[in-house]
């Protein structure tokens, strides 16, 4: 399936404007979020930054999407329904164990420090 991916994440990959496919990824966690179609990454940058650096420690998956990429495969007009569309499109594609799925402006934080 090819949907269009302006950041589509996997610890490897970086921003593209350009088709490409969701491939399937070996990882057994996710951690994915959905920016709104009129959001941006530098709207959340700090909060992403944290979780995308999470990621990278434990050896998870992160899929950091945005709605207006997924228009063509779902068509809800409210991001709080076209997330969770989009999620369930990207769980087709993959064989994830688990998946945390939280909303953009969640911020990883060590209190230990």
């Amino acid at each position: 399936m090819e949907v269009f991916a302006q950041r589509q994440h996997m610890n490897t990959m970086r921003r593209r404007k350009d088709v490409v496919s969701i491939q399937p990824t070996t990882k057994t966690v996710a951690i994915i979020t959905v920016l709104s179609s009129n959001s941006t990454r530098s709207n959340y940058k700090t909060a992403l930054d944290s979780i995308e650096c999470y990621a990278l420690q434990n050896n998870y998956a992160f899929m950091e999407l945005n709605g207006k990429d997924y228009r063509s495969v779902c068509e809800q007009e409210d991001i709080t329904f076209q997330r969770h569309c989009i999620v369930a499109e990207i769980l087709k594609h993959n064989n994830f164990t688990w998946v945390l799925f939280v909303d953009s402006d969640i911020g990883v934080v060590n209190e230990k420090r």
